[in-house]
């Protein structure tokens, strides 16, 4: 018995006794120390570990391993095998390696408890998260308002950006950041906020020479096979979309239903939306048995809307207009009825688009000017026509309002303290909005909605002659008025530089390289050249999302041979070209099987489609890039950056003579102004 007492005493002595037997969320080890299980810490293992995720903010960890020293560095790692950090960890700001353990640049936000936003409860393992934060680990910036005060959704950053024209946002934060996506009507960062009634400035156009661009459409139903023997029969809507971008379906119309039909069908639509007799229609073309086309014009529903849609799917995924071939003479066909018929909107057909800001306000006093069109024996590269009726001193005017236009007035020439803008001499051209004068000429301004339209506007110094890049509207004796813009155009070049160095402008285009695109017409889709993004900064005049572009047919040349096209000659103008887009979208995609003999990796998607057919290509050899027989588009892309001053935004809420009350959503008009949206204008505010 001794023995055995002996023998248990020994054994006893030799017995760990770790802290609380490790609360039974870990095993008991050597020196009576503690190895918890995951997710539990402490000395006895009692505490919990909180979930980690995405820091919000790095910071550093102070001394982890109780050196009392300086903090080691980022690329120490301490406490390897700690509960918290198995694979150790850093006690400055985290050093960022991959698998290899190559340093990272331009990281952050690494894994931390509660994502650095919160509090460890370690007793029950979930974090009190500061205000504003939410979700496990705190890995939420959550809405100011959960429910977005009954008038949006709470969504992450990532969906928000694939509703905005299907864009892709992969930072850090795309499953973290969440906002509130508004219904139509409502603003502010909970859509608390009710938004008043546009309208247009009443004291913009009090001036005879101001024009007012406002929504347009052309509606093209098209049968794609016109020897088919068949005539177009069916039903479609039209979706309306108003300044709030709330969107409205008009009833069922036939596919041959008049003017008066439709703009019957446009006026019932809920809300007073329309109003009577606001809307002009032109029947273009009416033929059932190629197309329906026709024209509509939204006076009284200024700014740059959506544009409006056809829906040929009223009864679901079958189209509801269609090729009838049912011949009238009773005789059978194999088929009767075929659906190859598409419906197109051109939301700038004419070259007029709707705007709430007017960047090209500044009217040229004292200079009214005739445009010619000129023959092709007489075009050259980059020209389609000249402006004609300039008296010496008119000229000299209109150079002087042009002045400046690549934002650098030190390289200005002459009296007038003006650049040029010749196409092959510098990437900043000028652009002008030419308006019909409101009394001069055979065609005097119809009225408000008798708007200007865009040009771009070259000089020769040899002859002393403007030229317009894009075909101009010609009607014989019909004069305009010159708008002129702070505003920078600039044309989008292939030169590549370092990043952070200020390159000089090239002295010829021949050295720049401009990006080219190609485009079909009723796409809204340009593939370029090259990648024309911002993201690398390699490009000496790159684009992002939110810039605005023109793309005029201007007969570009083969910048490198002089040459254009490859060597085909002159590409068939196009009209109404002077369009301004903006880049909704911009992107590269992965190689396609048609890739290797066709450029379409670099892709820009704009906010309407393009009105004219750009779909020329060109060998890259032709231009002197390689692969050699790969081809491109013989497009050039022109940038405009609006000016922080001389812009006039007259489609505004309650017409900018008014404030708006968010809680109401009605306008409290200044003195002199009335109506809902503050449009009128009384003898008091004179």
């Amino acid at each position: 018995m001794f023995r055995s007492f002996l023998l248990a005493l020994c054994l006893t002595s030799v017995a760990a006794e770790c802290p609380n037997a490790c609360s039974g969320h870990g095993t008991c080890g050597a020196f009576d120390e503690c190895t918890c299980y995951p997710n539990w810490q402490g000395g006895d293992c009692s505490l919990r570990t909180c979930p980690f995720s995405l820091s919000h903010v790095d910071s550093p960890k102070g001394d982890l391993d109780g050196s009392s020293g300086e903090l080691t560095g980022i690329d120490t790692t301490v406490i390897v095998d700690s509960t918290v950090y198995p694979y150790g960890t850093t006690e400055q700001y985290p050093l960022m390696v991959d698998s290899r353990g190559y340093t990272l640049i331009n990281t952050a936000h690494a894994y931390i408890e509660c994502g650095n936003k919160g509090i460890c409860d370690r007793k029950t393992g979930e974090c009190d998260c500061f205000d504003g934060y939410g979700g496990v680990g705190c890995k939420r910036v959550a809405c100011p308002d959960p429910d977005c005060s009954g008038h949006g959704t709470c969504m992450p950053a990532k969906t928000i950006a694939k509703q905005d024209y299907d864009n892709i946002y992969l930072l850090w934060d795309r499953e973290a950041t969440h906002g509130c996506v508004c219904e139509s009507g409502y603003t502010g960062p909970n859509c608390a906020d009710r938004v008043c009634n546009y309208g247009i400035d009443p004291l913009y156009d009090d001036d005879e020479y101001m024009t007012v661009r406002v929504p347009t459409a052309r509606i093209e139903i098209s049968n794609n096979d016109v020897s088919s023997n068949g005539k177009l029969a069916g039903t479609y809507a039209i979706k309306f979309y108003d300044v709030f971008g709330e969107d409205y379906h008009t009833d069922p119309l036939l596919v041959n239903s008049t003017c008066e039909d439709i703009t019957t069908a446009l006026y019932e639509l809920p809300n007073d939306v329309i109003a009577e007799n606001s809307i002009t229609c032109n029947m273009a073309f009416e033929d059932n048995t190629d197309a329906i086309v026709y024209d509509l014009v939204f006076q009284e529903n200024p700014g740059d809307l959506k544009p409006l849609e056809v829906d040929m799917y009223l009864d679901g995924s079958r189209p509801t207009i269609y090729n009838d071939r049912t011949p009238d003479g009773g005789e059978t066909y194999n088929v009767s009825v075929d659906f190859n018929v598409t419906a197109t909107v051109y939301p700038n057909y004419y070259g007029i688009s709707g705007e709430f800001i007017d960047y090209w306000s500044s009217y040229c006093s004292g200079v009214s000017v005739t445009l010619s069109a000129l023959d092709t024996a007489h075009q050259t590269a980059g020209v389609r026509g000249s402006v004609s009726g300039l008296s010496t001193a008119e000229s000299k005017l209109l150079k002087k309002c042009l002045g400046d236009s690549n934002g650098n007035c030190d390289d200005n020439v002459e009296v007038y303290d003006w650049d040029y803008g010749t196409w092959n001499t510098t990437l900043y051209p000028h652009i002008v909005k030419l308006a019909p004068h409101p009394t001069l000429g055979s065609a005097p301004k119809v009225d408000v909605y008798d708007a200007g339209k865009y040009y771009l506007l070259w000089y020769d110094a040899g002859s002393e002659t403007f030229y317009t890049g894009n075909l101009p509207e010609v009607v014989s004796g019909k004069e305009y008025s010159v708008f002129t813009t702070e505003g920078t155009a600039s044309v989008v070049t292939n030169m590549t530089k370092t990043i952070g160095e200020n390159l000089a402008e090239p002295t010829n285009l021949a050295n720049a390289m401009p990006v080219t695109g190609r485009f079909e017409k009723g796409s809204n889709t340009i593939y370029t050249s090259r990648d024309a993004s911002c993201v690398h900064s390699e490009l000496y005049i790159c684009l992002e999302k939110g810039d605005y572009i023109f793309l005029f047919e201007a007969n570009w040349p083969d910048v490198v041979t002089g040459t254009e096209g490859d060597s085909t000659g002159l590409i068939t103008a196009a009209e109404n070209s002077g369009n301004i887009y903006k880049i909704v979208k911009i992107g590269v995609n992965q190689p396609s099987p048609t890739t290797y003999t066709t450029e379409d990796r670099y892709y820009i998607v704009l906010d309407k489609v393009i009105n004219w057919d750009g779909s020329t290509t060109i060998r890259k050899g032709s231009i002197g890039l390689t692969p050699e027989d790969q081809k491109v588009g013989f497009q050039w892309i022109i940038k405009f950056t609006p000016a922080e001053t001389g812009n006039y935004e007259y489609v505004r809420e309650c017409s900018g003579r008014g404030l708006c009350d968010a809680e109401s959503g009605l306008c409290e008009c200044f003195s002199g102004y009335t109506n809902d949206n503050c449009d009128l204008q009384s003898s008091l505010a004179v």
